[in-house]
């Protein structure tokens, strides 16, 4: 399968990168800032050296700092990685060309939540354009509560911290742009309450549109195991439209 993974240089997009590879799948890697160093696509987040297998080459219609394409594999592979706003119709375009489904997994920010939404209804469109079905790692925001039934997850302190609430309210407003969208070939895969890197263990619960939790009542999953998730989803869709995973 060709998939197209937009903003591939972050803390999720990365291990997806990875995961797909992995699978023997080609990527077409897109992200505003693509790093690298010895050929390799690399970034650093939270402490965690990330890197992209060298056979990711770099696109030859896109621009690059110089050198960064060292490895006989760069220029081999078959797969590419694009410099790509994904607020940029034209660039998103581009990198969906030839794909067979594309993966979208920009985090928020709290103080740009309308630049967010509309980002996420500019690769809704792009994704229509090309006619591939697109999946969207959001937030836990819109999850329900499993303890409090009715209850959103984002006005249940334990499960979002004040904090981290704006975030979360961006992403209740990245679902809503999908569910008002003309394409609705999307499937909307929220994270638990915790999401950090940690090991591949390929072992996860599935859910739909309650938030899950463990025996002791913790909701997590390692970014590795999300990223299994998600190729997984790719592989073998479920008929649900929106889903969610956890340890």
């Amino acid at each position: 399968m060709r998939i197209t993974v937009i903003g591939a240089t972050g803390m999720v997009d990365s291990r997806i990168v990875a995961e797909a590879r992995a699978r023997r799948h080609a990527v077409i890697a897109a992200s505003r800032n693509p790093k690298s160093a010895d050929g390799a696509a690399q970034r650093i987040d939270s402490g965690n050296l990330v890197r992209f297998d060298p056979g990711v080459r770099f696109d030859p219609g896109v621009r690059f700092d110089p050198g960064v394409c060292s490895t006989g594999a760069c220029s081999t592979g078959a797969e590419s990685q694009m410099r790509v706003d994904a607020a940029d119709p034209a660039a998103v375009d581009r990198a969906l060309n030839g794909a067979e489904a594309v993966v979208l997994s920009v985090r928020a920010q709290a103080d740009k939540g309308e630049e967010f939404a509309r980002l996420s209804s500019t690769v809704l469109d792009c994704s229509a354009h090309a006619g591939v079905p697109l999946l969207i790692v959001g937030g836990a925001g819109p999850l329900l509560s499993p303890d409090e039934p009715g209850v959103a997850v984002i006005d249940v302190p334990r499960y979002v911290p004040l904090q981290w609430r704006s975030i979360a309210a961006a992403s209740i407003a990245q679902l809503d742009v999908c569910r008002n969208h003309a394409n609705q070939v999307w499937t909307y895969l929220s994270p638990p309450a915790v999401l950090e890197p940690g090991t591949r263990t390929g072992v996860y619960q599935r859910g739909t549109t309650t938030l899950l939790t463990a025996d002791d009542g913790s909701s997590c999953i390692s970014v590795e195991d999300l990223a299994v998730a998600v190729i997984d989803e790719l592989e073998s869709p479920g008929h649900e439209r929106r889903i969610t995973v956890a340890h």
